[in-house]
């Protein structure tokens, strides 16, 4: 963001976006239950922040997490896979 020119009300939404990033990693880090969450809005503010950084490294990143990513949605967008999933969870 430094090369472009832009404005206080950029900066905040990116550092909101940051810190909505940094509240998830937590959730995770302290092995919360993160699979009701809206992952596609979270990889939006992720990418979007990498973007920021680097307008390249979005796309590099999507190709070596879509794998990830894409199992994660299986289990959000087909409610059948989730309900198995929590039924057969040691740790719920």
């Amino acid at each position: 963001m430094t090369d472009n020119k832009v404005n206080d009300r950029q900066r905040v939404k990116l550092l909101l976006d940051i810190d909505r990033i940094r509240r998830l990693r937590n959730r995770v880090s302290h092995g919360e239950n993160v699979l009701t969450i809206q992952t596609d809005q979270y990889l939006d503010k992720m990418l979007a922040v990498l973007s920021d950084i680097n307008p390249h490294i979005s796309d590099w990143v999507m190709g070596q997490t879509g794998r990830t990513y894409r199992t994660v949605a299986k289990l959000k967008y087909y409610p059948e896979l989730l309900q198995s999933y929590q039924q057969n969870d040691p740790l719920l």
